[in-house]
């Protein structure tokens, strides 16, 4: 069985200082792909999820063209979502979708007050962030009923470089600026106040699709 033994990790004391910079300039600079835009079976999951929690105002951070927004919206039409991405280019075919999204990084999260979102959510963001933790700590702040995270965990923590691809059995070189972080261990020291649900959602046969998990972070009674 393919696992995290088949793949080289970097560990985060070896990245280079610019490494959070460099992150952001390549996942800013992809442009538009087709991708981000098809129908996903995952989109559908997370709009379900995020429905559960009756929020009225839902924010997405790393949108894209807001393909998962959209999902939302088709299920709730009354519900406000709103989205934010590094990419300007993405961010410009959203709003040519009538969605609410701008261009930001975690530091645009500051914008936005305290529990002033209902619930927010990632699919595949965190972890093309060298070091998580300033924005999970945000979406926490701004978030009132739930935060909600469909991201990989490969139970090693750092930079994917290389792994094992689930298709194809072939090692391949991992999508650039790839990571796995421990989420559980991230909420237990971010997030003491929330409680937190965690169950295994593998995205399928690609990169590393087997390795993710959904993780729905709410407050404490």
């Amino acid at each position: 069985m393919i696992g995290p033994m088949d793949a080289e990790f970097l560990p985060a004391v070896r990245f280079d200082d610019d490494e959070a910079e460099l992150a952001k300039e390549h996942w800013a600079g992809i442009g538009v792909r087709p991708f981000y835009g098809k129908a996903k079976p995952w989109a559908r999951f997370m709009a379900d999820r995020v429905l559960d929690h009756s929020p009225a105002t839902v924010l997405e951070f790393g949108c894209n063209v807001g393909r998962n927004l959209a999902t939302i919206r088709e299920q709730a039409p009354d519900v406000r979502v709103r989205g934010l991405d590094i990419n300007a280019d993405a961010v410009a075919e959203a709003r040519s979708h009538q969605l609410d999204a701008e261009v930001g990084d975690e530091r645009a999260l500051g914008r936005i007050g305290t529990d002033e979102i209902d619930v927010s959510f990632t699919i595949s963001v965190l972890d093309h962030i060298p070091d998580p933790r300033p924005a999970l700590t945000e979406l926490l702040r701004v978030s009132r009923r739930a935060v909600l995270l469909l991201e990989p965990w490969m139970g090693r923590e750092g930079k994917v470089v290389r792994n094992v691809h689930p298709g194809s059995g072939e090692t391949v070189d991992t999508t650039p600026y790839s990571y796995s972080w421990d989420y559980p261990e991230l909420a237990r020291t971010l997030a003491p106040g929330w409680e937190l649900h965690a169950e295994a959602h593998p995205l399928g046969p690609t990169n590393l699709g087997p390795y993710y998990w959904f993780y729905a972070l709410t407050p404490r009674p």
